[in-house]
């Protein structure tokens, strides 16, 4: 596993300094294409805040502004035999109920804003408001389930609707302290026991949300036109520096293999003057050694070490001195009678028991002529 790691991040390596430049503009890319995804993903985001809170204020506006009629226009207009109905376009000295009230209110903003509706709907509807005012698909039907249980709680979904994409927003209609009389005694009320707090109804504004879109897409188009252009900007500015400092690198590296191959040159050239200087010098030592050897056949060796040291002056003076000449008796005829190499076996053992004794007592070999033997 470990090799399997470590191969996988050489060949990254690798081919992170052969293509450096392809390798930067794609991790570059890829950071455009995150910065995008998330600045697209933000403004979906944007665009359902902004459309959420468009419609909390609407609803809130319209939910007030009811119990503003309710409590103000409807409670105080009453004792003065103003007539309160749901047809009082068609009654002289009417007006119309709340719940009326709020129905037109609704078609009003609706027509103000196209595409935007505003709707009122109830599991009890008034007869008159039967065929329109139940819930009419599975939106509105949850909606119901939902906020009978979590009145205090908006109810809402994103989803297509007429074709468009659009937000339902819903919030409860609870049963007020000021309506609860009339609801339980107006004519034709499918229900009499509302208590305060009861889900009377369900108020549901929908908002599209294609100009939403519309307008972040139109900023989002220039904002990924610039982003674009400074990518473009970005890769083609590291794209330079990236050559120029490849161009250098490799003037670098040129220079490093004329000097390494100088160096190498040079160490060679010392090596080789190294080598012959030990040649010359073995050479040297050989040749002194064999001066050395010749000089002591040739003299005694207190005179030959005498010599190496000072070769100005190598004579003493001895006041007194014996010199012994040895002969062998009858040489000539004895070589004449053994062969040669006996009669060196002969000498050379007869002079080294003379080199023993010379040894011996300290003597001074001067030289051997034959069978001469010259001592001091």
């Amino acid at each position: 596993m470990r090799q399997l790691i470590a191969r996988v991040l050489g060949a990254f390596t690798s081919l992170l300094y052969q293509r450096t430049i392809l390798v930067l503009t794609l991790l570059f890319c890829v950071g455009i294409a995150g910065a995008l995804w998330n600045i697209h993903r933000l403004s979906q985001n944007l665009i359902k805040s902004q459309a959420l809170q468009n419609a909390s204020l609407y609803a809130q506006a319209i939910k007030e502004s009811r119990t503003l009629y309710s409590s103000e226009v409807v409670n105080r207009i009453q004792p003065h035999g103003i007539t309160i109905t749901h047809d009082y376009a068609l009654k002289e000295a009417a007006i119309p109920l709340p719940a009326t009230f709020l129905i037109e209110l609704g078609q009003h903003i609706s027509k103000n804003n196209p595409g935007m509706s505003v709707r009122l709907y109830s599991d009890y509807p008034f007869p008159w408001r039967r065929a329109e005012g139940g819930p009419k698909d599975d939106f509105e039907r949850d909606a119901l389930r939902y906020l009978r249980s979590h009145p205090d709680r908006p109810f809402f979904r994103f989803q297509q609707f007429q074709n468009r994409p659009s937000l339902r927003y819903a919030i409860a209609d609870l049963m007020q302290p000021s309506c609860i009389g009339c609801h339980n005694t107006y004519p034709g009320t499918p229900k009499k026991d509302w208590q305060v707090g009861d889900l009377r109804g369900v108020l549901e504004i929908t908002h599209p949300l294609d100009r939403f879109i519309k307008n972040t897409r139109d900023g989002l188009r220039g904002t990924f036109t610039t982003l674009a252009i400074l990518s473009v900007l970005g890769v083609s500015g590291l794209t330079l520096v990236i050559g120029r400092l490849r161009r250098t690198s490799q003037e670098l590296e040129r220079r490093v293999i004329e000097r390494t191959a100088a160096l190498q040159e040079a160490n060679t050239e010392l090596a080789n003057e190294i080598s012959e200087r030990k040649q010359a010098e073995v050479a040297l030592r050989m040749e002194q050694e064999k001066s050395e050897r010749l000089l002591l056949n040739i003299l005694p060796h207190p005179i030959a070490q005498k010599l190496k040291h000072d070769p100005t002056t190598i004579a003493e003076l001895f006041t007194e001195a014996t010199i012994l000449f040895a002969d062998l008796v009858n040489f000539t005829q004895l070589s004449a009678q053994i062969s040669p190499t006996a009669l060196v076996e002969l000498l050379n053992e007869i002079f080294s028991r003379f080199d023993q004794l010379t040894d011996y007592h300290q003597l001074e070999k001067i030289k051997t002529i034959g069978d001469a033997y010259m001592v001091v």
